[in-house]
This record gives C-alpha cells, structure tokens and sequence, in this order.
C-alpha cells in the first residue's frame, strides 16, 4: 500500500473494526501474534459479528460493518459523512437511546474488569518488563 492509497476509506476500515468491537466485545481478527493479525486484515474476511455474539445484531448494521471491513476501499464507503447518513437510515439508529448506551458500556465495562482481575490475579500469567533507562542506553548502538 502507498501512501496515496491512504485516505478516507482507509479510516473507514478502522471505524468499521471499532464498531466491530462495540457489536461483539472482540477484535475483528485474533491471532497468536500482532503479524498473524496483521495478515488476517491483510488476507482474511471477517467472520460476521452476528456469529460471534449471543446478542442480536440488525442485519443492515452488520452488513454496514462488514462494508467498512471490506478488503477493497473501493465497496467501503466513500467517506465520513456517507457512512453517517448510511448509519441514521438504519431502522436500528432509531431504537438506540441514551439508556441503551449507558447500560451496554456499564456491561461492556463490568466483563471487561472482571477479565482484567483474573489475568492480573493469575500466578502463571506471562508478564514484560521492559527496563527504559537500559533501553535509552541502548538506543543508536547496534546490538
């Protein structure tokens, strides 16, 4: 990808992933490591949200964020504007109120502590430590 090729579209791929989060509570992609994520977005088609969440998803939605998540920037949509208009003609934006919202991130937020607890409480965990004044010493050196 050139830079040229970075615009618009390509912030849409990264709202539709974001928005793929807020649906499922998980990333689009998951992978044993960041290069494997990587080429999942590269190569991959996501699985639609609606198969990795027990809570009921508005198909037009889904298939908004899959749009966003297309490989092609071309079927993405135009732009900011286009994709907000896209949003407020779903039947689905006009269900959602405030409460809604406060009550889903109170949830999302809740799961998210409880995870945080039992990955920080876990004697096995795997942790990293990263010494910053070494690693300044260090920098312009080659190793």
């Amino acid at each position: 990808m050139a830079a040229r090729d970075v615009g618009p579209r390509s912030d849409l791929y990264s709202l539709g992933a974001v928005g793929y989060f807020l649906l499922t509570g998980s990333t689009v992609f998951e992978a044993a490591n960041v290069i494997e994520v990587i080429l999942h977005h590269v190569q991959d088609e996501p699985i639609p949200p609606s198969q990795r969440t027990n809570q009921s998803v508005p198909a037009d939605l889904e298939a908004l964020i899959l749009r966003c998540l297309r490989k092609n920037p071309a079927e993405r949509p135009a732009d900011a504007a286009g994709l907000r208009r896209e949003l407020r003609r779903l039947p689905a934006a006009l269900e959602w109120t405030d409460d809604d919202a406060r009550a889903w991130w109170e949830a999302f937020r809740n799961v998210r502590e409880q995870q945080r607890r039992s990955i920080s409480t876990t004697p096995d965990a795997p942790t990293l430590t990263v010494d910053l004044e070494a690693r300044s010493a260090l920098r312009g050196r080659q190793i």
